[in-house]
């Protein structure tokens, strides 16, 4: 996985929100996480101490190893580069969108979307493990009232990734 800076998903593009201010609390806390989560520098203690704060000290210890578990299975199963932004980056990146997508999926129990997106977010038929990894974290955050919608503009990128993983020369 590789962090790419380049330009954020506009509004034109997906009919959605372009930069993180744009996105639900529980979409927010989602790509801030796992921003930090994949960061090179030492980033993962702001998420322990966010999860503590969001699930409460008695849930935060087994909402972090799913969530650990979630992105190790991202990043053990991805067989394309992911794109994504710096922890402090406003901006919202298709691959973030399609993450968003798999899990909002998940806690609504499309079947289909979720397949697509994990489809889109790995490049691989592989997809079982990190399906079952997106079911129990979409769980927990339902768990703990933090709902993911489902938005239009995810199921757009998902496709888009999609459609440019068939035709990587468009990348």
């Amino acid at each position: 996985m590789g962090a790419m800076t380049q330009t954020p998903a506009t509004d034109g593009e997906f009919g959605g929100p372009a930069l993180l201010a744009e996105l639900e609390l529980p979409e927010r806390l989602v790509v801030w996480a796992f921003r930090c989560w994949i960061a090179p520098a030492p980033l993962k203690a702001y998420v322990h101490r966010e999860f503590e704060r969001r699930f409460g000290s008695r849930d935060s210890e087994r909402a972090l190893r799913e969530f650990a578990r979630f992105v190790e299975t991202l990043h053990g199963e991805a067989q394309r580069l992911l794109h994504f932004h710096h922890p402090c980056c406003p901006c919202v990146w298709r691959d973030e969108m399609a993450i968003l997508a798999l899990l909002a999926s998940a806690q609504s129990a499309d079947n289909e979307a979720s397949r697509a997106a994990a489809f889109a977010l790995t490049g691989s038929s592989r997809i079982a493990p990190l399906l079952s990894a997106s079911r129990v974290l979409a769980a927990r955050l339902a768990d703990n009232d933090l709902f993911l919608p489902a938005r239009q503009a995810s199921r757009l990128a998902v496709m888009a990734v999609n459609d440019n993983a068939q035709r990587p020369w468009l990348q």
